[in-house]
């Protein structure tokens, strides 16, 4: 039973923050119009390469970030669910500021016992 309470209140907790992101970026937009401009007025080719040189960069950042912590803990961390983990840090911390780190740290603390 108790069991149940908290996968509920963690999907609570996930759409709530689900939900407040969602609301930030569109209120940033409305009040930013002159940025989505830009972006819509890039052909696809630009665009297309800034998003991948994201990728490329976000890819870079987390196995930088996985190689330390695994040298730190001795541990192995799965590269992909560490990347998300990392990735969905980055975007929160561009929410509430040390939110991210914060959100990193107790994942990995709660799902591979290591001290962030």
């Amino acid at each position: 039973m108790k069991n149940t309470k908290i996968t509920c209140w963690k999907k609570g907790v996930r759409l709530l923050i689900m939900v407040a992101s969602l609301a930030y970026i569109l209120f940033f937009f409305i009040r930013n119009k002159s940025t989505l401009q830009v972006t819509f007025s890039m052909d696809g080719k630009t665009l297309s390469a800034i998003l991948a040189l994201q990728g490329v960069f976000l890819v870079l950042q987390s196995w930088r970030f996985q190689i330390i912590l695994e040298k730190c803990a001795g541990i192995r961390l799965p590269f992909l669910p560490w990347m998300k983990i990392f990735i969905l840090g980055r975007f929160l911390n561009m929410l509430f500021s040390q939110l991210g780190n914060i959100y990193r740290g107790m994942r990995v603390k709660q799902d591979y016992g290591i001290s962030y």
